[in-house]
Formats: C-alpha cells, structure tokens, sequence
C-alpha cells in the first residue's frame, strides 16, 4: 500500500520520526522533547542543550515548513527566552486539543550553506526511488522559494548543479530512500549538508510548494529563469523539469502504477 494512514504520525511528530531514524542509521540534528506544562524544567533542558550547541531551534513537533520555529543561542537572555517558549507553549496547548502528542522540541541548529545564503535540501522519493528535487536558497532562516531574487542566481546554481552532481553517486542516493523508507513508502524529505553527508529534517507526505503551485504562484523570479533564459535547462534540468507540471506529473502517476 502506498501512503499507508497508519504511517501519519511516524511523519507527523518530528520526534517520532527522529527516534525510529536512531534506530536504522539515519543521521538527524540532535533534539529533546520540551515541558508545555513545567517552563522551568523546560529552561533548564533549554540551557543543558545549549552547553553544547552554540545555537538550537525551538519548534512544535507536528508543523512543517518552519512554522512555529524560534531559533536562540547561548547570548539570548533567559528573559527573552521565557517569552518565546512561552508563546509556543500557549499554541502547543491550543493544538493538545485536536491533536493530543503535540509537544515542543529543542532542535540543534546547523548552519548549512554559504557565509549568505542558507541552503534546504528537499527529495521527493516514491518506494524506492527519487523523483525529483531541488535545493532552496534563501538569505532568511527559513528558506522559502518564494523569496527568490534575481540576483541569487548563482547561488542557486552553485547549490543545486553541487546536488545533480551528488545525485550521480548511489551510496549518496540510497541515504535519501532509507531516510524515507524506514518511515514510510512516499514523500518530500528535507535535509541539509555537511561535507557533502545528508543530515535529515523531516518527511511531508504530500510535496507542495512554488513548483506546484498554478504559475509557480506568480514567483516573477522562477517565470523569469524558466522563459526567459533557456540556457539554464542544460545547467540545472532538476529545476527544469517542474517547468511543464502535465508531464511531470504524467511520469510521476506512471511511476506510481509500477509500483502499486
């Protein structure tokens, strides 16, 4: 079965996900579950971690995205720190109510791209085989295409013909799937790089995003790269091919049906 239900919440709670990949080799940033009801024993777990780490993100267990994510370090004031966990505290309760293993993690942060840029890693893996993907690169903590600029280019370039080229090697290939099989049979996994190592984030099941969305959601910069410079095709395919979405998606249903 494809995209088993029963699968959910071995993607939803990052936690979970995190602790079944300890137990198959997965590489994955460092983290501890929070307190929503005790703050103080929160901000002792908060300090413990930060001991050794120079920086981590505060974040709930079940959005994606980087929703509901705070990062701090070991120069944020206790005071500071206190109001922020405290505004997660007051929407992980909130959402306790609909979905009950709603928790806040303290996540290790990784610096991952360049001296400007931040890098997002995302594959789309269906079974046992990649797909697609495709590095984002923004100049915020969250990286989003929609903040694309036309003067990222080269960066994005840079990070993503580096990607193609880690595509071509299988060890590199086969860590992307047994991140994404050991959870589930489908779905976008996000992950960094480190001296060219997969440290994995977490899964979405469904992949969303600029590509998919009807004009690429009118991201002037993407229309721009993919009609008025046709030159890139050669140099970065992997982003072309979100270019023509009915193909894309043609290949994809196809490849589903082999598998099914």
């Amino acid at each position: 079965m494809i995209n088993d239900v029963t699968n959910f919440y071995r993607i939803d709670n990052k936690d979970v996900t995190f602790n079944i990949w300890d137990n198959n080799n997965v590489r994955h940033p460092d983290f501890c579950l929070l307190y929503p009801d005790d703050i103080h024993k929160s901000i002792e777990k908060i300090t413990q971690m930060l001991s050794s780490k120079e920086s981590i993100l505060l974040r709930i267990n079940n959005r994606t995205g980087g929703t509901s994510m705070i990062k701090i370090d070991q120069t944020t004031p206790q005071d500071t720190m206190i109001a922020k966990l405290n505004s997660l505290i007051s929407k992980t309760l909130d959402y306790q109510k609909t979905r009950p293993q709603t928790n806040i993690m303290a996540v290790e942060y990784i610096n991952n791209g360049s001296e400007k840029y931040n890098h997002s890693f995302r594959a789309h893996v269906l079974v046992n085989e990649i797909v697609s993907y495709y590095v984002g690169i923004s100049k915020n903590l969250v990286v989003s295409m929609s903040d694309l600029e036309c003067d990222d280019l080269n960066e994005f370039l840079r990070a993503n013909t580096k990607l193609i080229q880690l595509m071509k090697d299988e060890k590199f290939k086969k860590k992307i799937i047994n991140a994404v099989t050991s959870i589930t049979n489908i779905g976008a996994i996000d992950f960094l790089l480190i001296d060219d190592e997969p440290i994995f984030l977490e899964i979405n099941p469904i992949w969303k995003g600029n590509f998919f969305e009807k004009n690429f959601g009118d991201n002037i910069v993407l229309l721009d790269w993919f009609y008025n410079k046709p030159e890139l095709e050669k140099i970065i395919p992997n982003i072309f091919e979100f270019k023509l979405p009915v193909q894309y998606w043609e290949k994809f249903y196809s490849l589903l049906q082999n598998k099914c």
